[in-house]
């Protein structure tokens, strides 16, 4: 089983149940567990910034979201989320970040990602995505094509790094990215 933007509690969040909907994931998994039946979940590469989103707030907080010009989160408006922060995949600690909450919802029985959205769907031109220091910012021409690439791997690395093996499925990528 799988399922869509329904779970996330603040439109798009990367951990957070909708409460009204799924009121007691882990009896949920328990359940599906006795069955024998799988689930796994929608990751969009957005936080939306709506209610006081904590994962909003982090998010932004740490500059794990892609940037403007003067080095502040950049929002894009979602298609079905209201302004939000784009994940900066290409840096590392924005990587670590999102894996763990990946690793949350693991915690909990979900086995595997349905990574969505991450052509990406929605833009800013004027994004710019993470440096090394010493480097240039890469801009949306630029990054645009390998974005889904680093989502991808960023979820891949979260869900078999303790060398369990996982099921992933993406929108975006590239030849022979499924190997």
């Amino acid at each position: 089983i799988i399922s869509d933007i329904d779970w996330y509690e603040y439109l798009c969040s990367p951990t957070e149940w909708n409460k009204d909907k799924y009121p007691d994931p882990e009896g949920m998994f328990q359940k599906l567990d006795e069955l024998n039946v799988r689930y796994g979940l929608i990751n969009d590469p957005n936080v939306t910034d709506r209610g006081g989103n904590k994962y909003f707030v982090e998010g932004d907080l740490n500059k794990y979201f892609l940037k403007n010009q003067s080095g502040n989160t950049k929002k894009v408006n979602w298609p079905w989320g209201e302004a939000s922060g784009l994940a900066d995949f290409f840096d590392p600690a924005a990587q670590q970040w999102w894996g763990g909450q990946v690793l949350n919802l693991k915690s909990q029985g979900v086995e595997y990602i349905w990574m969505d959205m991450n052509e990406p769907s929605a833009y800013a031109v004027d994004w710019l995505f993470w440096n090394k220091d010493g480097k240039s910012f890469g801009n949306i021409n630029e990054c645009k094509n390998v974005y889904a690439t680093m989502h991808n791997k960023t979820l891949f690395d979260a869900m078999t790094e303790d060398g369990s093996r996982t099921f992933m499925q993406t929108r975006g990528g590239f030849t022979g990215s499924q190997k």
